[in-house]
C-alpha cells in the first residue's frame, strides 16, 4: 500500500474533509454566507462589523440574521466566531459551512466523551 494511503488512513476524518472543502473554497470565487444570531447574542451581532461585506437583517423574533462574503482563507476564523456563540449561533447558508461547523462540534462532543486517565 503505498505511503499516502497509509498516512490519508492515519488523519482524522474531520481534517481531511475540512482540508478537501477548504482546497475547494480557495480555488472557488468567494462564498456567500448567511449565520443566525439569536438573543442575547443577536445585538452583539449588529454591534460588530466582521467583514466590510456584512449586512445585518433583523427578524421579527428579535433574531438577526447576517449575510457577508468571505473567502477561503477566512473559514477557519468564521467556524471559530460562530462557535463562540454556542446555541445562540446557526449557520443558514451554505450547506458546505452548515456541515463543517457540524463536524467541529462533533469533535467537541467526543472530546468530551473521552475517558480521563487523569
Amino acid at each position: 500500500m503505498p505511503l499516502t494511503v497509509i498516512a490519508l488512513r492515519s488523519i482524522p476524518a474531520f481534517i481531511v474533509d475540512y482540508f478537501i472543502w477548504s482546497m475547494n473554497s480557495k480555488m472557488d470565487e468567494d462564498m456567500a454566507v448567511t449565520i443566525r444570531f439569536f438573543e442575547p447574542d443577536a445585538a452583539c451581532a449588529v454591534e460588530v462589523d466582521w467583514q466590510p461585506t456584512q449586512q445585518v437583517m433583523p427578524r421579527p423574533d428579535g433574531s438577526v440574521d447576517v449575510h457577508m462574503t468571505v473567502s477561503g482563507d477566512e473559514i477557519e476564523g468564521l467556524v471559530s466566531w460562530i462557535l463562540s456563540h454556542g446555541d445562540n449561533a446557526k449557520v443558514i447558508s451554505p450547506q458546505s459551512l452548515k456541515d463543517l461547523v457540524c463536524e467541529r462540534i462533533e469533535q467537541v462532543i467526543q472530546k468530551y466523551d473521552e475517558v480521563d486517565d487523569d
